[in-house]
């Protein structure tokens, strides 16, 4: 009886630990080709939309925070990209670890917050397509995620990180990071717009 209270306490360690590295292995990766995760979120436009919203549509889903060099250095690639595809079949949706407010500060231009810094370096107008707030308050200085209320369900490792979705809302490609090279981001783009054509045909 005695030796049989420590081997529990020890099974119980293990079976913990166990558990804790299997959920440390999740990665966005094992979403390939599955249904996407189910959100809801509040855009800019202030019209409450989840992700069951976005089936009859190919939607690119992209993830960035703002002060994240990369994913400042992507976003007018993607206002292009969005400009020159049809409405009517392709959607693009930025899901920011923000706040509501930080996010129009920063479409808004208001050189009163410290995104204003990002509009001259980067030489952003805006971000022209949806953008989801994920947080309802600021936890942390500017220029880190503030939350992860949405992003959490894709295991997101790094950012930034872009999903595309087909038409009945299974995920189809993954994306991560991208080039701060012009040559190389117009090549990425040019790949993924030829990805998003095949799935809206």
């Amino acid at each position: 009886m005695r030796l049989f209270k420590p081997l529990v306490f020890v099974l119980l360690i293990v079976l913990s630990i166990n558990a804790f590295s299997q959920q440390k292995k999740n990665s966005i990766n094992d979403l390939l080709d599955k249904e996407l995760p189910y959100f809801k979120g509040l855009p800019l436009s202030g019209d409450s939309i989840t992700s069951s919203d976005l089936k009859g549509k190919v939607t690119l889903i992209q993830f960035l925070y703002l002060g994240c060099m990369p994913c400042m250095h992507e976003v007018p690639y993607y206002n292009d990209l969005y400009k020159s595809l049809d409405k009517s079949k392709f959607d693009l949706i930025a899901i920011c670890p923000e706040t509501f407010n930080t996010l129009i500060k920063f479409n808004n231009n208001d050189t009163t917050s410290p995104a204003h810094a990002l509009h001259k370096f980067f030489k952003i107008e805006k971000i022209n397509y949806k953008v989801i707030a994920e947080c309802k308050e600021q936890n942390y200085p500017f220029g880190r995620p503030q939350c992860s209320t949405i992003s959490e369900k894709f295991y997101l490792s790094g950012y930034p990180y872009s999903v595309l979705v087909d038409k009945s809302g299974i995920i189809r490609k993954i994306y991560g990071g991208f080039a701060m090279d012009e040559n190389e981001a117009k090549k990425l783009i040019d790949e993924l717009k030829t990805d998003i054509i095949k799935l809206m045909e």
